[in-house]
């Protein structure tokens, strides 16, 4: 009698070991997966809002008609750049067209479009949003720098290479030990872009220790780049690696080399979880099994804002 009570257990162990040793192969579709909030990361990258929904302050663009506020303006060099910007606008799951002018919300209801625009503004582009639930922001307006209005010229608090204190966590739901996260610590901040003409200023910090994070209750990781942030970081760093490592050795000695570090990128499909890190120094991406494994790198974080926070 036992031994046929035992072979059922045999056999759910035998399964997990299969899933346990597939963790070195490439992530499969299982039935579970999570899936980021696709409109709180479009909400955060184009206006902050307070825990009830109101306005706090406008990440992108600046609002050039008073008789709408909705609409804003962003100032860029050409349409390219623009094209840029709305990629950047998304979570890793939202589906981008090929010619990068259509975003879809995968698990949720919403998209947006960007359209090539020619006017006497100076106009290249804009972004209209169908979007349910997206607050304070109607349209974007990409407007050429060489045409931007002198009157919007507002300068951001934010000064390149400059170091500023703030959170890193959003709470306090870390492991355990050494990787516990307390949601008071700060971290020192780079500014490694300034305001400029509706688009924030961006300032990034680097854990000065590695961590073991997981791909579940991710209510810590709201400071934590997207897949497409993340890249950005590491295309300005790359455009001048050696100052901008300066600035990052003056924050924290010896955290801005040629290793691996935490983004936002996960997946879960139960008994197997993943999550992403990215070589800023190359730009290159890789994954690590974190269900069953506890593999440690320092962690990204960062801030985007037109303001003194």
């Amino acid at each position: 009698m036992n031994k046929y009570f035992i072979l059922p257990w045999m056999a759910m162990l035998i399964s997990f070991s299969v899933v346990a040793c597939s963790d070195d192969d490439q992530p499969q579709q299982e039935e579970f997966t999570y899936e980021p909030d696709e409109l709180t990361t479009l909400q955060k990258n184009l206006v902050k809002t307070d825990e009830e929904g109101r306005f706090v302050e406008r990440i992108l663009g600046v609002s050039l008609d008073a008789a709408d506020s909705t609409e804003v303006s962003v100032g860029v060099d050409n349409y390219e750049e623009a094209a840029q910007i709305f990629a950047q606008l998304f979570a890793d799951t939202t589906v981008i067209s090929n010619n990068g002018t259509l975003a879809t919300f995968a698990v949720e209801k919403g998209k947006a479009e960007l359209k090539k625009v020619s006017d006497t503004k100076g106009t290249v582009a804009s972004i209209s949003f169908d979007v349910p639930g997206l607050k304070f922001v109607s349209k974007v307006n990409f407007i050429l720098n060489s045409a931007w209005p002198e009157n919007a010229s507002g300068k951001g608090f934010h000064k390149l290479g400059s170091i500023y204190q703030y959170h890193g966590w959003t709470s306090n739901a870390g492991t355990r030990g050494d990787d516990k996260f307390d949601g008071d610590e700060l971290f020192n901040y780079v500014c490694i872009r300034e305001y400029s003409n509706g688009i924030p200023a961006l300032l990034v910090a680097i854990t000065p220790k590695p961590y073991y994070i997981s791909n579940r209750f991710l209510s810590y990781a709201g400071r934590i780049p997207s897949e497409a942030k993340a890249l950005e970081i590491s295309k300005i760093l790359r455009s001048d690696w050696y100052t901008y490592q300066s600035y990052f050795d003056a924050a924290y000695s010896n955290v801005l080399t040629d290793e691996l570090y935490w983004y936002g990128k996960t997946q879960d499909y139960g008994f197997a979880g993943y999550r992403w890190v990215i070589n800023l120094h190359t730009g290159e991406l890789d994954w690590y099994a974190v269900h069953w494994k506890t593999p440690r790198f320092k962690v990204l974080f960062y801030i985007e804002s037109a303001v003194r926070l």
